[in-house]
């Protein structure tokens, strides 16, 4: 299968290259590439539907990147009916009424930030929420500071609405720096500061400078 590069970043040391492949209706691949080897190492795959987000290196041995993925709720236990059954008889003809309820519940959305280990293989969650189908929130954009210590985060939570956290990776804690109101809330980009006490956060309408306490600026 061919396949193109949509995104990649370099590890620190620069050994490694990690990217974001993508072919044609095909799902979306995360892979490692080794600086010294001819051919990349497929570690995961994420749906065309999730915001195809870059994967960051954490450290020279460490991947970040963002999954999501349906999850498919439990279905109810079927049971005998003791009603008697009911023949179709025509209706009369009137003004339509409400659309008639899915069976059963929907499946919810689980959004991760995954953690995977080049040398050994293994994946763990460093961040993860769920929602169901009929919510606007989703993930737009995150990126580790220079010095590993956090991961900021940017939330659409819904059509005029996005959450600004960060994330202490050695508690596993987040924090609320900023909700945002007003305009359409379509991307957003971040931006460290190379001390990884600062970052920049562009949306649509705005630029923002945050400290990790807290502070904010607005730029633009």
């Amino acid at each position: 299968m061919n396949w193109g590069v949509l995104s990649f970043n370099w590890s620190p040391d620069g050994k490694y290259i990690g990217a974001l492949l993508v072919a044609f209706e095909d799902k979306a691949r995360i892979a490692i590439a080794d600086v010294g080897k001819t051919k990349a190492r497929i570690i995961d795959s994420v749906p065309w539907f999730a915001p195809l987000i870059p994967p960051y290196f954490l450290t020279p041995e460490e991947l970040i990147y963002f999954k999501k993925e349906l999850v498919p709720a439990t279905s109810p236990a079927h049971t005998k009916s003791k009603v008697p059954p009911k023949f179709n008889v025509p209706q009369p003809q009137g003004p339509p009424g409400p659309l008639p309820k899915p069976p059963g519940p929907l499946p919810k959305i689980i959004q991760r930030l995954v953690l995977f280990n080049i040398h050994t293989g293994k994946k763990s969650i460093l961040w993860e929420t769920s929602s169901g189908q009929t919510t606007y929130e989703y993930i737009l954009a995150f990126k580790p500071s220079p010095n590993g210590k956090y991961i900021a985060l940017v939330l659409r939570e819904s059509e005029t609405t996005i959450k600004i956290q960060i994330l202490k990776i050695s508690q596993n804690k987040c924090k609320m720096l900023e909700e945002l109101h007003g305009g359409e809330s379509r991307y957003a980009y971040i931006d460290w500061h190379p001390s990884g006490n600062e970052l920049v956060v562009a949306t649509d309408r705005h630029l923002y400078l945050f400290s990790v306490e807290g502070k904010k600026a607005e730029l633009l």
